[in-house]
């Protein structure tokens, strides 16, 4: 496949995407999701449809913010299997890297001082500094002219189907890690650009 001819960014989503969640924690995460009303997956099959820049929707606050807690306060966070190994990859090959979440930033970047991987990262946008929530695309955009790397040479790596409407209404490529709040059959659903099953199979595409 090639992704790494493809690509000068990479950006990815933390939570379930370089970080893994225990399985009561994407459970409870699915949960939240299908109670809560996501508008945005209505009607994206417009290929024009352009997303409100300003903000995004209420419900969408709600969940971050409750997944954000949840998250934080129960869950003992590890990194996915071959996350090291992809961004060890990604850098090697010369690649930017950043991370854009709609968790807390400092909850973040303590996580990633933490696990001692603060070297990968160029930069690490939270969309709460914003308030923008995914998929409001403002963070990417805020990346990708912070990195200045034209958006077709940039793809977004999530673990939500939020992650992969948030790359689309950027304009640029998505990827859908099936091993964390959403499950592939979702994922699909909203027709990224590439899907795996977990992240070993993202870095063996590179």
């Amino acid at each position: 496949m090639g992704l790494l001819k493809e690509f000068d960014l990479f950006i990815f989503d933390w939570d379930g995407t370089i970080i893994r969640l225990y399985t009561h924690v994407r459970l409870y995460g699915r949960l939240i999701g299908s109670i809560v009303k996501r508008e945005q997956e209505v009607s994206f099959y417009d290929h024009d449809f352009e997303p409100p820049e300003e903000t995004a929707s209420k419900e969408n606050y709600i969940v971050s913010s409750i997944l954000n807690f949840f998250v934080e306060h129960f869950s003992k966070p590890h990194l996915n299997k071959y996350a090291i190994e992809t961004l060890e990859r990604l850098r090697h090959e010369g690649k930017k890297i950043g991370i854009l979440t709609n968790g807390s930033k400092d909850r973040v970047v303590k996580k990633i001082k933490k696990a001692g991987i603060e070297e990968y990262f160029d930069i690490v946008v939270s969309t709460k500094d914003l308030h923008a929530a995914k998929p409001n695309p403002a963070g990417l955009k805020v990346i990708i002219k912070a990195l200045n790397v034209h958006s077709e040479r940039c793809i977004y790596v999530g673990d939500k189907t939020s992650d992969i409407l948030t790359a689309k209404y950027a304009k640029v490529r998505s990827c859908g890690i099936a091993d964390g709040f959403d499950s592939y059959k979702r994922l699909e659903s909203v027709k990224p650009d590439y899907i795996f099953k977990s992240m070993e199979g993202f870095y063996k595409a590179l």
